[in-house]
């Protein structure tokens, strides 16, 4: 070996260690620690760098650092999709079954439910057409019941008014601290009221009853 390659073996091996010793030095500042600043210049001196290339070399540290984080975690990761995938697939797998258990158990009861709709609408129309074309004593009957069913709504009506204004004149009257008397006889007139509309009430129950009764014998062929 020549003088000059062992002059340029001398420089690379200088060079080796100033880059080794700056590494260092960064690692240190990018690990939060510090150094004294005249220790630290002279660190910078002794490898030839500048204060602006140790920034500029931390930021990069650090930078790769937290890159690093992130890609050594894909291995873990890259497992937990894995058994995540496979337990959802298995899920998935179970809801579908437990559709296809589903829909054999709920569809003959909408099949049977769309045709009970269709048998109630052929029934109803068959009762209209009874009812319409029905011919008898019955139709006197129906109609005394519902004359009188109008005529019991009306009263119960007229009832209902009349009570709301005497509790209106009872209220104002208790506030305005009105004699005993006068309270009585609103409260009277209330009673009254309630006792005619239970009465009515009752009898418009039975109406129904019996219209209902009459109705259906006239479905009878």
């Amino acid at each position: 070996m020549n003088l000059i390659d062992q002059v340029r073996g001398v420089f690379q091996a200088s060079a080796q260690r100033k880059a080794a010793d700056f590494a260092e030095l960064v690692s240190i500042l990018a690990n939060g620690e510090t150094i004294d600043p005249v220790e630290m210049a002279a660190q910078l001196e002794a490898v030839g760098k500048t204060p602006d290339e140790l920034e500029a070399a931390i930021e990069n540290k650090k930078r790769r650092s937290e890159l690093a984080a992130v890609a050594f975690r894909l291995p873990a990761i890259h497992s937990e999709f894995a058994e995540l995938k496979e337990a959802y697939n298995a899920e998935l797998d179970r809801y579908h079954g437990l559709l296809a258990e589903h829909e054999q158990t709920v569809a003959p009861m909408a099949n049977r439910a769309q045709a009970l709709e269709l048998e109630i609408k052929t029934a109803i129309r068959a009762a209209e057409t009874l009812r319409a074309t029905y011919r008898g004593p019955l139709l006197d009957q129906l109609a005394e019941v519902n004359h009188r069913q109008a005529a019991l709504n009306s009263e119960i009506a007229g009832l209902q008014r009349t009570r709301d204004h005497v509790g209106s004149e009872l209220h104002r009257a208790q506030i305005g601290n009105a004699t005993p008397e006068t309270l009585a006889s609103y409260e009277s007139t209330l009673a009254g009221c309630n006792a005619q509309i239970e009465q009515l009430s009752n009898e418009l129950s039975d109406l129904d009853q019996r219209a209902t009764q009459i109705v259906v014998a006239m479905l009878k062929p």
